[in-house]
This record gives C-alpha cells, sequence and structure tokens, in this order.
C-alpha cells in the first residue's frame, strides 16, 4: 500500500504552485498517494483567490496522479488538518501532512516514508517532522529526537494520531500544576499553556497545540532531519505570519541540498544538547510573552 501525502489549500494560488512544484521534484514521490484537499471560501469576498488555487490544483492533479477535493462548503484548516489525518490515517495506517504555503526539498518525501518505515512500531516515536529548528549542535545521525512537535510538513501513525481528539482529558490538571505545565512549557521556554488555556476556553481553534498536548501526556518524541527539508513561503504578510526568517534556513540551502539515504538513530531518545539549544533560542528573549520570536512561534504554528 502506498503513503498518503496530504496537501491542504485554500486561497494562496501563487503560493500553493510553488508547494506543488516542489513536491513534483521529490524523489519516492511515486510511492505516494497524493491528496489535494481545497477549503470553501469562508467570505464571499474570498472566493476569487480560492477559485484561482482551485485552478491550480487542477493543473497539477493529472501531473502528481493527484485525487482532488474541492469543498462545497468551509471547513477552516484545523478542522480540515485534523479530520483527514484522521481519515487517512485510519485507511493507511500513516500519512504525510502539508500546508500550502511550504516548500519542500527535493529530500523531503524520501525522509519521510524512510523515518515512517524504521519507526513504524516504535511506540515512543509519535511523529516526523520535516522541519528542524535553529541549533548550534549537530547530531551524530542525519536525525535526531525531541519531546516536541511541529507542523511544518510532518507525518504520523494511526498508532498516535488515534489518540487525537478536539476535547482531551487532563489539561486543567497540566495547567493548574506548576511542575507539569512548566514541563509543557519546555521549561518555561515557550508559552504552550497559554495557548492551551485559549483552547480550552474556546479562544482558538488550534489542532497543533491539541496534538502537543497529547504526545506530551504520552511522553512521545518527534524525529527531526539535521538539515531542515521544508523552507515556509508564508512568511512573506500573505497569511497569518509576520515577515521575519528566523527560524528557517535559506531556501536556496534547503533545496540544493544532494538526495541521499538517512541513517536514522537506532534508539528514540532525545538529543539534549539540541533541546538545550531550543531552549536557548527562546530564552534569549528577555520578555517571552511580548518577544516577537514567541509571537511568530504561534502564527507559524497557527495556534491562534
Amino acid at each position: 500500500m502506498k503513503t498518503p501525502l496530504a496537501l491542504f489549500a485554500y486561497n494562496r494560488p501563487d503560493h500553493l504552485r510553488q508547494t506543488l512544484e516542489a513536491l513534483t521534484r521529490c524523489a519516492r514521490l511515486e510511492e505516494c498517494d497524493v491528496y489535494i484537499f481545497c477549503d470553501a471560501p469562508k467570505q464571499e469576498e474570498q472566493r476569487p483567490k480560492v477559485e484561482a488555487a482551485r485552478r491550480v490544483a487542477r493543473e497539477y492533479e493529472k501531473m502528481l496522479c493527484a485525487t482532488l477535493v474541492e469543498r462545497q462548503t468551509n471547513v477552516g484548516l484545523a478542522r480540515s488538518i485534523a479530520g483527514e489525518t484522521t481519515n487517512l490515517c485510519e485507511r493507511y495506517g500513516r500519512a504525510i501532512i502539508v500546508e500550502d504555503d511550504l516548500i519542500v526539498s527535493p529530500n523531503f518525501v524520501n525522509f519521510m516514508l524512510s523515518a515512517l518505515d524504521f519507526y513504524q512500531n516504535a511506540e515512543q516515536v509519535c511523529q516526523i517532522s520535516g522541519y528542524r529548528f535553529p541549533m548550534s549542535h549537530q547530531p551524530e545521525s542525519d536525525a535526531f529526537f525531541l519531546p516536541l512537535i511541529s507542523s511544518w510538513g510532518w507525518a504520523t501513525w494511526q498508532r498516535s494520531w488515534k489518540f487525537f481528539e478536539w476535547q482531551p482529558t487532563g489539561m486543567k490538571e497540566v495547567l493548574e500544576n506548576n511542575s507539569m505545565r512548566s514541563k509543557f512549557d519546555l521549561d518555561n521556554s515557550f508559552s504552550f499553556s497559554k495557548m492551551l488555556r485559549a483552547r480550552l476556553n474556546e479562544q482558538n481553534d488550534s489542532w497543533a497545540i491539541l496534538w502537543w498536548y497529547i504526545v506530551f501526556r504520552k511522553r512521545g518524541l518527534v524525529l527531526y532531519p539535521s538539515r531542515s527539508l521544508v523552507w515556509n513561503a508564508g512568511i512573506d504578510g500573505s497569511g497569518t505570519h509576520p515577515q521575519r526568517n528566523l527560524w528557517q534556513e535559506s531556501l536556496e540551502v534547503i533545496m540544493s541540498m544532494p538526495q541521499k539515504q538517512f541513517a536514522l538513530p537506532d534508539v528514540p531518545q532525545v538529543d539534549e544538547r539540541i533541546l538545550a539549544d531550543v531552549k536557548r533560542f527562546s530564552r534569549a528573549q528577555r520578555n517571552l510573552e511580548r518577544s516577537p520570536l514567541t509571537r511568530l512561534w504561534q502564527r507559524v504554528h497557527r495556534f491562534f
């Protein structure tokens, strides 16, 4: 059975074209069943751009042998991603997820498939990430583990995603327990608890903060590549992201990486040096709640 690769699109035809064009250059894409989900406009004034994005999707539908789904009513990004990830994982046992503002490396699909196969039965491994956080240390292999999710090009298995739900139990326990809240915030490096509280109070519609909560409660791990395989083109003011690129490598570096076979770590365990780098990167901002990095994190991962 092939592995499903789901691409979620809305109203940015230029970004979608870049994403689709990058996918056509991916090694091992023929091992995937590609799905393109185009949401319907939320407001009528968005219809022209939504229709333009759908025309782009239709151009690549045959080229990618894709299944194109054009929704008649607006579902919203969060509900669409969570719902279709559930559907695809139930059908295939696993899924790769990409959004329409991501430009992926030619190595992206190869890395995802290799890691999905390698850690198929490793219960502690909950997700594969195509993105890599800024860090100063380099891992010994081509990938490393962190106790933290990412929503920039990722994959998971049914064995992990089956625990996802919109109203998971125990959230108040984490928020009201100082020790657990600190761990959830990665030793107070990020304000995840604030985002979780907002979700609990129905002030946001984020799937990602709930997924992080579930992985946290399971003490799960996420595999990251030693070099990022994803570039977010949405950090240009066209979407929910501010115009900053502090969180990613240059597009030229990502796209110029030679194709390779990945040497993956045999034992799923946290790379403490890199985890300290990630925490340090945020703590460098004296005012965590007001720092541009924190606001960027929130917008990049669509928590608000």
